[in-house]
């Protein structure tokens, strides 16, 4: 019988998938060094709507990242229209961002390539992850069976390992706030 009281570990020690919100789309963010890519992710950190299953570096990564939906900017190097055929292909839904500054270039090559969905770079995070979940092909949770969902989950000894850094890489520069 599992003992409750022991921490679980993460379900990929045990060989089976990770549990996730079957009601939240899985994400890969394509590389982008513009602002909206981090204030997304914080605030699926701290609210949820998603769930961000990797970062794509190449179009290969973005083809094989356990994803729902590929969110990329209208500059990412990798950005093509035989790319977005194959993801559409793969069962992928693409959410292209573009620079509002841009004057509409960025959102036509956008829908030149075929991405299902476009945002401007400067629309709220709440906007990103409300288009996001709209794009997902998950049930609403009403329509989510009971059995989706496990109740519990028997608890697994172990050591989980996170590994951390700064967020920017080398040579990156934090902003500093100060409250009057």
């Amino acid at each position: 019988e599992p003992r409750t009281s022991e921490p679980a570990c993460s379900q990929a020690r045990t060989g089976d998938p990770p549990m996730v919100d079957p009601v939240e789309p899985r994400v890969v963010f394509a590389h982008s060094t513009r602002r909206w890519v981090r204030a997304v992710q914080f605030f699926l950190s701290d609210h949820g709507g998603a769930v961000i299953v990797g970062h794509a570096l190449t179009a290969d990564e973005a083809l094989t990242a356990p994803a729902d939906l590929v969110v990329l900017d209208d500059v990412t190097s990798f950005l093509s229209g035989s790319l977005v055929a194959e993801l559409h292909g793969a069962g992928k839904k693409l959410l292209g961002v573009f620079d509002p500054e841009d004057r509409d270039a960025g959102e036509e090559r956008l829908r030149e390539v075929g991405v299902d969905e476009t945002i401007s770079a400067d629309s709220s995070a709440e906007s990103f992850v409300t288009v996001m979940g709209s794009m997902a092909d998950r049930p609403a949770p009403d329509d989510v069976p009971e059995t989706s969902v496990p109740v519990s989950t028997p608890a697994v000894r172990g050591f989980l390992v996170a590994v951390v850094a700064a967020a920017g890489g080398a040579g990156a520069r934090s902003e500093e706030h100060t409250s009057e």
